[in-house]
């Protein structure tokens, strides 16, 4: 198993890291709360529907580590998991998950658009805060995501349904303008999507298989 930028570890729990995160660094988080059960199951839903394959596997975004431990627990021993997240106070807990994990994994402390990736990977499972980012930011990760998925590979990835109208109603005339480019540049490639009002707040995940 190897494991990438690994800090000691740190005492706090989970949820209180991503809490300080969320208020310290909320663009960056994008959300108060890491992703709940049924969000998650939807996330990695393209892996449990292959369960008992090799598969590899690259997770961006990991937070506080919810759909790490989803993944880890679906994936064989003979797998490969690749977790990348750019903000540092998550990374001690991330590194405790691959070190006890029974499948191979390794955690990087990096952007996504400076990680270093496998050629093909057979699932995507992205959690970034796409609406907080600037349009060409989400292009360059989309890039990244597409140039390094399978042929026959997966990218699934959620947004907030209420995100749209939240900026309508608070942002200025700028930051909408940005929100819905981002939305719509993100509608373009297509893909299938479920809506999981379980989750707070509902979110829309999609899957998108972009090789055919």
């Amino acid at each position: 198993m190897t494991v990438l930028s690994c800090p000691p570890a740190v005492a706090l729990p989970r949820r209180l890291v991503f809490l300080a995160q969320a208020v310290s660094a909320p663009a960056v988080t994008g959300a108060i709360a890491p992703s709940g059960r049924a969000l998650t199951r939807a996330l990695v839903a393209p892996v449990a529907e292959r369960t008992g394959a090799d598969l590899r596997v690259l997770e961006v975004g990991a937070g506080s580590g919810p759909v790490t431990r989803a993944l880890l627990g679906l994936l064989t021993p003979g797998s490969q998991l690749d977790v990348v997240e750019a903000n540092g106070a998550f990374i001690p807990g991330l590194t405790d998950l691959a070190r006890a994990a029974s499948t191979p994994t390794t955690v990087q402390h990096a952007r996504i658009q400076d990680a270093v990736l496998d050629p093909g990977y057979d699932v995507i499972v992205s959690a970034l805060p796409f609406a907080n980012f600037a349009l060409a930011d989400v292009q360059a990760i989309f890039d990244r995501y597409l140039q390094h998925t399978g042929p026959s590979g997966v990218i699934s990835w959620f947004g907030y349904r209420a995100s749209r109208a939240a900026r309508a109603l608070t942002a200025g005339p700028a930051e909408a303008a940005r929100h819905r480019a981002v939305h719509a540049h993100l509608a373009g490639y297509g893909g299938s999507s479920t809506t999981v009002w379980a989750n707070l707040p509902p979110a829309r995940a999609t899957r998108l298989r972009p090789h055919g």
